[in-house]
């Protein structure tokens, strides 16, 4: 996801957590399960693990808006936010 997001399409940390947002309330509003992928090398600095930890966070909690549909996360993303 961040290698799409960031590297191919060009959009800023901002830029890419909206629009992991809007991924994520789609896949709720039909049902889905979403797994987000973030690569080791793409969070070499504070900015960019506090954006990770922060949209693993967003994406566990759900956004309220969506109907509550459970959104399947890979285990680090779980854990980041729970560690946050």
């Amino acid at each position: 996801m961040d290698a799409s997001l960031l590297g191919y399409m060009g959009l800023s940390l901002d830029e890419a957590a909206a629009r992991a947002r809007d991924i994520a309330a789609t896949c709720r509003r039909h049902g889905g399960e979403l797994t987000v992928c973030y690569h080791n090398s793409t969070l070499p600095g504070v900015r960019q693990r506090d954006h990770y930890r922060n949209l693993a966070r967003d994406l566990a909690v759900g956004d309220t808006s969506a109907p509550p549909t459970p959104v399947a996360m890979a285990p680090a993303l779980a854990a980041a936010a729970r560690d946050r």
